[in-house]
């Protein structure tokens, strides 16, 4: 089954509905619904994060990789790595190579995951050459300040609860960027999900980064929701646009 990727109108309701919870003038039974609306959103961003990250191991060689909590992963990966890039740095010192599929690996079986002929992959002393495909740096995960903080949001999404928490976490996301794109892209494009994903946007790499630059906008307060309402569902747009006098001057 094809993971749902983030459209359009789950982006843009996201904002309209943020205001609508936040606001103390709008309605209980419209709150209610905004609420409602940002629980689904919720999943969907969440779908789409442990699916990217399913496509990073599937890089390195993991397959089928289930990931029953990002906190957990994360903490295994971060601990593992620590100590197993020490042993690996050590071995190159005796003339043996990095062996980056081995350190994660051995995270990967410290949190009890079953990894088949992971181990037959990457083979201790293999020369870099042989696996360079399937190899990254260990400073993007350990040291590199932008992957620590993408990490520390994908724990918040995970264990957002209330719609206060949901909401903080999913627009700290939608600010953040990797080494090359903002991940928001990623999540609309299905990029390096190969194949494993479906939506309006699926390979739409311009499309992406045109929405990514609108909801920079209203996050900055350069422009507000009610600017992109077109872009929302039907029945959030239209909740929108009746409390738009509280919009005015913003």
């Amino acid at each position: 089954m094809k993971v749902q990727l983030l459209s359009t109108k789950d982006i843009f309701d996201f904002y309209g509905c943020e205001f609508l919870v936040n606001n103390g003038h709008v309605e209980e039974d419209d709150r209610s619904h905004a609420r409602s609306r940002i629980g689904e959103i919720h999943e969907k961003y969440l779908t789409a994060v442990k699916e990217r990250l399913r496509a990073e191991f599937r890089f390195l060689g993991i397959e089928n990789f289930e990931i029953s909590s990002i906190k957990k992963l994360v903490t295994t990966l971060q601990d593992t790595l620590n100590d197993s890039i020490t042993e690996q740095v050590n071995r190159m010192g005796t003339g043996k190579g990095f062996n980056m599929g081995q350190v994660v690996a051995q995270a990967n079986q410290m949190a009890g995951r079953e990894i088949g002929n992971l181990a037959n992959e990457f083979r201790l002393g293999v020369p870099e050459e042989e696996t360079k495909k399937k190899s990254i740096d260990p400073d993007s995960i350990v040291n590199n300040p932008k992957w620590e903080t993408i990490a520390q949001t994908f724990i918040e999404l995970e264990e957002a609860s209330s719609t206060k928490e949901k909401v903080l976490s999913i627009d700290k996301l939608n600010g953040l960027q990797h080494n090359s794109f903002h991940l928001l892209i990623d999540l609309q494009t299905g990029r390096m999900l190969e194949g494993n994903s479906e939506g309006e946007m699926h390979g739409k790499h311009e499309g992406a980064v045109q929405t990514v630059k609108e909801v920079l906008d209203i996050k900055r307060g350069a422009k507000t929701p009610l600017v992109y309402s077109t872009k929302m569902s039907s029945d959030i747009a239209k909740m929108l646009r009746n409390y738009r006098f509280l919009l005015r001057g913003k």
